[in-house]
């Protein structure tokens, strides 16, 4: 679980600091409180003050300081010009009108403080007082103990450079050793005897290509962690395994090796934070990609996960806070990572080929995902059966050529039920392979020529459905004998489309009526979406590219998913991800949050309406038109269907219903100067299903189907002077539609449509009632309408007023002014293809609402007779 908490403040958070219960967050030149409650969960104490100066570190520090009823915390805040000591007091119920921060000393600066650390010092009188040190950006280590009122002594590091991150790593009462990040791609081990504040250069570590941003130290595992701007994190270690400083003669005698090098993050690497993990010791690192990612530091050396926040721009800091990593960005929000969810729940395991002529995994099928079995199928065309104790064996075909029928690809698909194998290759052919009988039956060029990417049988009838990288499905039908062991027949039923947010399907997953469950790649992020409900479930970064892998779901009745198997081939390894969560999603809030185009929607349009659901349709830049169902009684969003035909943005949808026919027709506009007219009625058998027929599709005006449009563009490149370019070029921008007549044989409905090129177009619908297949859509007239841009249009039907004689029609532009004007005045109606010259609007009344453009207008019918 993560919880996104986004304040008022919209400022970069370089500063966070936690100590059990309390969490700091410097947020600009602001302090914001957070408590841990009894749940585990963080709370926002709603305390805010402002320090006057941007902060750039906290840091709690040692206190003694304890009240019986309140307790008190110590910590240091450090900026470009100052470190100010503070203490935070606050009652054990937190109540939040009790929290108050108390400043205490104030020591000025002059450059960027890094790090500080406190040390106890024994005094004559048998008592102690602190010792504070802290390095800054010009490699300078600054004394200060609490009995003087300004910095002890200032002490140079063996180099004067600046600095962009700085670390102890060791510190006592006689010596401190440090590590400093330089601007020239260095990191100086160098250390401080205070009684004779004698500095000694220890070692230079070289290997970055850019300024070193974080350094971070664990003593346990002697480890030292770098992040660069070159967006490599490296780890340094001393070649003596197991080998920790526990003097200044163990420290003087240590050196630093390069032990792994982590490329990952797509922008430079700003903070690091290590994290001991049920005894595993790891690193995250964060970044301007907005990218968490988490390390391994002890072998086998990997990436263990990557998570992307798309909000963020930047991440500038990270810290531990109890079961938590919080992490703050730069457009002022703190995200909570749970450490469980984020590394808990996905398992790796591997099972290593031995060498003997494998170069490499084509294909995986899981058979029985507790015992870990599964087939693979190699470069020599040979399949592996791979069994419980992770050692595997080979299935002999030895009457099939693989490499003539399937070549270098092939994708298999198990058939649960009867414990066989379909499998596919790029050339469109399908293969059934029984395991019990070692036999193959082939069925060439099934797909036609489109690789094979996803085989699956629909657990309740006979019909088998694949995918291919074309993101089109194919309906197939398996005859069986009587038997019920050899297929008699197998051919194709129909072909269709689900939807577009990946890059190809891979597989699918049905509830009793529908697909319910969809998977593949987008780029290189494996998904796995609910398309019932448009959710992404699950994402993990592979890598992309990876033909060899397969998925494995469970579920029950009480919920979608329960687990989540994924298993993919990588350098010589099976990597196998177990993914345990619940994936139900519940809403109870009134508003509903649902990703369903991948871009901006620019229309949405209620079109049907009963007691328990209601349906609307949405668009938007993208060229898929979606109807989606909102169910009352479980207040969630289905998408029910996909409509495809523009080949543009769609910028407007309007609709009209018909009260005797119980349908509804929808005009939809957008770019390409595309017009569509769907008719959408529901099912007489089934009111929850929609049947959805696409009418008319015009280009322009007067192209009726895409081919005679772009052969029209053709043309007009080739021979401007043929048609017009800028007629061609035309976007339409909204659009209105409204019935004009309708008797017993014929309905007539009028659409006009607002243009980028200052016109306005008016379309009539015709339809044969008894013959909804026979329908004609015709350009009735172009009106030049304004001396800018038309934003929004819209009809007001004299059957609607009873005082008006002709429909009139209303429209927006981009000067602020409201037209007003007749759609059935006296205009000639001859329209020329050819001609570049539309009829003048004749305007009834034209009125100023704005100074500027008018983006929304819409209308409220008062008929007073």
């Amino acid at each position: 679980m993560w919880i996104d908490a986004m304040i008022t403040i919209k400022s970069h958070i370089r500063a966070l600091a936690f100590r059990n219960p309390i969490l700091l967050a410097g947020i600009g030149s602001f302090i914001q409180v957070w408590h841990l409650d009894q749940f585990n969960q963080f709370q926002s104490l709603n305390y805010e003050q402002s320090l006057l100066e941007d902060i750039d570190g906290i840091k709690f520090i040692q206190s003694n300081d304890r009240l019986e009823e309140a307790e008190s915390f110590q910590f240091v805040i450090y900026s470009v010009r100052f470190v100010q000591f503070c203490k935070i007091r606050f009652e054990k119920n937190l109540n939040p009108s009790n929290i108050e921060i108390i400043k205490e000393q104030k020591i000025h600066s002059f450059y960027r403080t890094l790090d500080l650390a406190s040390v106890p010092l024994a005094l004559s009188d048998q008592t102690t007082q602190q010792l504070f040190i802290w390095i800054n950006s010009r490699n300078e280590i600054i004394e200060f103990d609490s009995l003087n009122e300004g910095p002890k002594s200032k002490i140079y590091g063996p180099r004067k450079c600046i600095l962009y991150a700085a670390k102890f790593l060791s510190i006592t009462s006689e010596y401190s050793i440090v590590a400093s990040g330089t601007v020239f791609k260095e990191i100086i081990i160098w250390s401080l005897e205070f009684e004779s504040l004698k500095v000694t250069e220890l070692q230079v570590l070289q290997g970055h290509d850019g300024i070193i941003f974080d350094l971070q130290y664990n003593a346990q595992f002697n480890l030292l962690i770098s992040v660069s701007d070159d967006r490599s994190l490296r780890i340094w270690s001393d070649h003596r395994i197991g080998f920790c400083p526990q003097s200044f003669r163990d420290w003087a005698s240590n050196r630093f090796e390069s032990k792994q090098i982590y490329y990952g993050h797509e922008a430079r690497i700003t903070r690091t934070q290590i994290v001991i993990y049920n005894n595993f010791p790891l690193v995250v690192s964060i970044g301007e990609d907005s990218y968490i990612i988490a390390w391994s530091l002890v072998e086998p050396f990997r990436m263990l996960k990557r998570k992307k926040f798309f909000r963020n721009n930047r991440f500038w800091s990270i810290t531990m806070g109890s079961d938590y990593l919080v992490a703050g960005g730069s457009d002022g929000s703190i995200h909570f990572l749970l450490i469980e969810e984020f590394l808990e729940l996905n398992s790796y395991r591997s099972i290593r080929y031995q060498n003997d002529g494998i170069s490499f995994i084509k294909s995986i099928c899981l058979l029985d995902s507790a015992l870990f079995k599964m087939i693979t199928y190699d470069n020599r065309g040979m399949f592996h059966y791979v069994d419980r104790e992770n050692s595997y064996k080979i299935l002999r075909f030895e009457n099939f050529d693989f490499e003539k029928n399937f070549n270098d690809y092939i994708r298999m698909a198990l058939n649960q039920n009867r414990n066989r194998i379909v499998i596919g290759s790029k050339y469109g052919h399908l293969g059934l392979i029984r395991i019990e009988s070692n036999t193959i039956n082939l069925f060439r060029n099934i797909h036609g020529t489109n690789s094979v990417t996803i085989i699956k049988k629909h657990p309740k009838t006979c019909k088998i459905y694949s995918s291919g990288r074309n993101g089109k499905i194919m309906e197939y039908y398996c005859r069986m004998d009587q038997t019920r062991n050899f297929v008699e027949d197998f051919f194709h039923l129909r072909t269709f489309t689900l939807f577009s947010s990946m890059d190809w399907i891979a597989g699918f997953q049905f509830s009793l009526d529908s697909i319910h469950l969809a998977w593949g790649f987008e780029s290189r992020y494996f998904q796995i979406w609910n398309v019932t409900e448009n959710i992404k479930l699950f994402d993990e970064d592979c890598g992309g590219g990876h033909r060899c892998w397969d998925i494995r779901l469970e579920t029950n009745p009480k919920e979608p998913i329960t687990q989540i198997e994924f298993v993919y081939y990588q350098q010589n390894s099976l990597i196998r991800l177990l993914n345990r969560k619940n994936f139900e999603i519940n809403n109870p809030s009134v508003f509903h949050n649902f990703p369903s185009i991948p871009r901006k929607i620019n229309c949405c349009q209620l079109i049907f309406e009963t007691d328990d659901s209601f349906f609307i349709m949405i668009a938007g830049e993208d060229t898929v038109i979606q109807i989606l169902q909102y169910h009352r009684k479980f207040a969630r969003f289905d998408v029910k269907q996909f409509l495809y035909g523009h080949i543009s943005n769609v910028t407007s949808i309007r609709c009209w219903n018909d009260p005797t026919s119980q349908c509804v027709y929808v005009a939809s506009v957008g770019g390409r100067s595309q017009l569509i007219i769907w008719r959408i009625s529901s099912d007489p058998d089934d009111h929850n299903q929609l049947i959805t027929q696409e009418k008319n599709i015009n280009f322009n005006g007067y192209y009726n189907n895409q081919t005679d449009f772009e052969v029209a563009i053709r043309r007009s490149i080739n021979n401007p002077s043929n048609i017009d370019r800028d007629s061609i070029d035309v976007r339409y921008l909204d659009v209105d539609i409204n019935k004009v007549t309708m008797d017993g044989e014929k309905l007539q409905l009028r659409i006009i449509v607002a243009c980028s090129d200052r016109t306005i177009r008016i379309f009539d619908y015709f339809e044969e009632i008894h013959s909804s297949s026979k329908s004609q859509l015709v350009l009735r007239i172009v009106l030049e309408a304004a001396q800018t841009c038309i934003n929004r249009i819209r009809i007001i039907s004299r059957i609607d007023v009873s005082k008006l004689v002709d429909d009139l029609g209303v429209h927006s532009s981009n000067d602020g002014l409201i037209h007003f004007w007749s759609i059935d005045n006296d205009y000639d109606e001859t329209i020329d293809h050819q001609s570049s010259n539309p009829q003048r609007l004749k305007s009834i009344q034209s009125f100023r609402i704005h100074q500027t453009g008018i983006n929304a207008i819409d209308l409220q019918i008062n008929d007073r007779g």
